[in-house]
């Protein structure tokens, strides 16, 4: 993808990402009759709205096989493809061994011999190997790595569902920058990528960012507060489930980039599993009493007929509703193509601008109760996410930068060196490194001097605007 297109990617994602919020906020502040013979009360059903959710976007699976076959003339909608990934540099190495062995063995021939023959006597000797060893294609992954990442999701409302009920929502918004430093750990436990100081700098003063916005209800506490308590137990069920989360997006960026899935691909299958967890919770949370975390007249944790008469005799909750699960499918679907192209860290650092637009708006609007020392937090946000990405930079937290330029450097002068030699295929350890396009059957060779270091990666853009990446 290139720059112009991600900063699309991105503006879209914070636009679309801060509506969703915003969509499932707003039925809170709206108290609506439900059944009949019962009090109103505010539209409080997660539950089917986490299984209707899911359902969509399960429907992206035969709605991506409809692209991906053309079936219908739906061809037409195909995009974000990316070329298979062909395990081609141990191959190249056996034919350059193998050539290094016959011209070992080979008598000295002169100055005066045929190039021509030379070179199609090289060309026959590669056809042969690689007839005998093909380029082995990745297989297909199985089915079950969409699970862990629909259990981890699930996992992740589940508690945040509860951590919730038992303590402020600006708890949520003080723990949520947890999940960037979280996900920073799990990118370096997991992934084996090296986070440059200036990285971690803007992480850390991104979640104390969330911290002061969130901590004022310490401070000034509500009248009708919750118990002790339970406000720590319910802090420890949200920062659990920024773990879930963050453990999610990790999981889903080794293997979405490991198997070059399409990210509708992934999602939709993701939600076979993930629309069977929610569609079981709905009906044990339909059987269910828990008087002490519901808000619903009966008692229980979630009533598909109270749901259906409220959003019957709400305008407000009927927008707020379909809004929330239309946006959301946009949001995840974006989301993907940032993890894929770009990792899941820097995802998570675009969605805490998100969350810093939503307290504002929550403040601005008169849901939340403002304090002045709100503002300081929500300013701090935006300076972390400017650290993270190297926009403002502070040259006492920029240790990794040289090292970073160093091995730029030496990317352009590899690719310097090698411009005029178009029978090789390079790759990161100096063997082969052509980009083959998808569905042209065209080779191209890498020439262009545009080389970023990306964590554990340097991606190489080409000329003709293809990208190869090369695992460091």
């Amino acid at each position: 993808m290139t720059t112009k297109g991600s900063v699309l990617v991105g503006l879209a994602f914070v636009f679309v990402g801060l509506i969703l919020v915003l969509s499932d906020r707003w039925p809170e502040n709206v108290n609506v009759i439900g059944t009949k013979t019962r009090k109103a009360h505010k539209f409080d059903h997660l539950f089917l709205l986490w299984f209707i959710k899911q359902f969509l976007q399960l429907l992206l699976l035969p709605l991506w096989f409809m692209i991906e076959k053309n079936i219908l003339g739906f061809g037409v909608f195909k995009h974000g493809g990316l070329p298979q990934r062909v395990r081609r540099d141990v191959q190249m190495r056996n034919v350059n061994a193998f050539q290094d062995e016959n011209n070992d063995n080979a008598p000295n021939q002169g100055e005066g011999e045929n190039q021509a023959a030379e070179d199609e006597q090289n060309q026959n000797d590669q056809a042969l190997l690689l007839h005998r060893n093909p380029p082995r294609q990745l297989r297909s992954p199985s089915k079950l790595i969409y699970f862990p990442a629909a259990f981890f999701a699930q996992a992740s409302v589940l508690l945040l569902y509860f951590g919730l009920k038992l303590t402020y929502g600006s708890s949520f918004i003080m723990l949520k920058g947890t999940v960037a430093f979280f996900t920073a750990l799990l990118a370096m436990a997991f992934l084996a990528q090296q986070l440059a100081c200036y990285v971690w700098f803007g992480v850390v003063v991104t979640t104390l960012g969330f911290a002061v916005s969130g901590i004022s209800d310490y401070i000034h506490v509500p009248n009708g507060g919750y118990e002790k308590y339970g406000i720590a137990a319910g802090d420890l069920l949200i920062v659990m489930s920024q773990i879930m989360f963050a453990t999610k997006i990790i999981y889903e960026e080794k293997f979405i980039r490991k198997h070059s899935i399409h990210p509708m691909l992934f999602l939709g299958a993701e939600a076979t599993y993930g629309f069977v967890f929610a569609g079981l919770f709905l009906i044990l949370f339909n059987l269910l009493d828990l008087v002490q975390y519901s808000y619903l007249p009966n008692g229980r944790m979630e009533d598909i007929v109270d749901a259906w008469n409220q959003l019957r005799n709400s305008w407000q909750c009927s927008l707020a509703f379909s809004g929330s699960i239309v946006f959301y499918i946009l949001y995840t679907y974006l989301g993907m193509f940032l993890i894929r192209d770009h990792g899941a860290l820097p995802r998570i650092m675009i969605e805490s601008i998100i969350w810093a637009l939503y307290w504002a708006v929550c403040l601005a609007l008169d849901w939340e109760t403002f304090f002045i020392a709100q503002v300081p937090g929500l300013c701090i946000v935006p300076i972390g996410v400017l650290i993270y990405s190297h926009i403002l930079v502070i040259p006492f937290v920029s240790c990794g930068q040289r090292g970073e330029m160093r091995a730029q450097d030496f990317i352009r002068q590899e690719i310097e060196e090698n411009q005029g030699e178009p029978e090789q295929d390079r790759d990161g350890n100096g063997h082969a490194g052509y980009q083959e396009q998808e569905g042209a059957g065209e080779n191209h060779p890498v020439a262009e001097e545009d080389v970023r270091l990306l964590d554990h990666q340097v991606e190489i853009h080409a000329a003709n605007g293809d990208d190869l990446m090369i695992e460091g």
